[in-house]
């Protein structure tokens, strides 16, 4: 039998796979289930022909269980990059789903989508975490609340903004954004209200910029703190260019999908087709 191989990594590198599966990938699964719709999964469809891991260790991964315990969903501790689940504790590859997201040369975006209708059908049923902090400071009356957190409720967030069909919500498919899912709006730091933070591991790379903040214990990414060039960098740019670049340090982006209530499916999602060129592992 002709198997099609593929390799994958979190974004960091730390864990790293080759898949072998009995037809090339054009299709996959997509779950609206609580956990899935949060973490934005992409699952392959049909069992794994083969998995080996290439880099780091299974058992050094974050790993989320909850309701029954069946499934264990694993992530990357250091940049949260959502892998695979598992179905038993047997370790049983053909009950191993693996996360598109994170496999090398696949088009996400492109790919045939076979939906599953979990929210309806998978026990239990999900029940939402209430948001018990102080509100955003923002005195806009015009604006509406909406709440949400990650899976597990660690991290709660409460945003204050115009119907989310009327304002900016952005994708892309960049090295990191494509791994987290991240469909995000971008409300300033007054718009938004946070408990949780110490919750949170921070990710950052490359120029470090800015921190990808995700969920300690279900792996759950959340939000974005910007932090913007270094201060010895800062001081030499053009005062126009630091007026110009001011109000984006006051953003917070936001993953749309840890909030409640919201289907993405309604909203006009500005898609930014980036692409991967410059993400490099070491």
């Amino acid at each position: 039998m002709v198997a099609y191989e593929y390799k994958g990594n979190c974004h960091c590198g730390a864990f790293r796979f080759n898949i072998s599966l009995a037809e090339p990938i054009a299709s996959a699964l997509l779950c609206n289930c609580s956990i899935c719709s949060k973490k934005g999964y992409v699952w392959n469809l049909g069992p794994l022909v083969d998995f080996k891991v290439t880099h780091g260790k299974e058992n050094e991964l974050g790993v989320y269980e909850f309701g029954e315990r069946k499934i264990r969903h694993m992530f990357c501790i250091i940049c949260g990059s959502a892998i695979m689940k598992r179905i038993d504790s047997n370790n049983d590859d053909t009950r191993l789903s693996i996360n598109l997201r994170i496999v090398e040369g696949v088009d996400t975006w492109a790919l045939q989508v076979q939906r599953f209708d979990g929210w309806k059908t998978l026990a239990p049923e999900y029940v939402a975490h209430q948001f018990t902090g102080e509100m955003p400071s923002a005195k806009d009356g015009s604006q509406r609340i909406y709440t949400g957190s990650c899976h597990c409720g660690d991290v709660r967030v409460a945003l204050k903004s115009l119907p989310l069909d009327r304002i900016e919500v952005k994708e892309d498919n960049c090295s990191i954004c494509r791994r987290n899912a991240n469909i995000c709006v971008y409300p300033t730091d007054s718009n938004i209200a946070i408990t949780g933070v110490e919750n949170t591991t921070e990710y950052l790379f490359g120029r470090k910029f800015t921190g990808h903040r995700f969920c300690k214990t279900c792996g759950v990414p959340v939000y974005m703190k910007i932090y913007g060039p270094p201060k010895h960098i800062w001081e030499r740019l053009p005062y126009d260019t630091q007026e110009r670049l001011r109000p984006n340090l006051a953003l917070v982006p936001l993953r749309v999908a840890i909030l409640d209530n919201v289907d993405i499916s309604s909203l006009s999602v500005e898609r930014n087709d980036e692409g991967t060129t410059g993400y490099v592992l070491n």
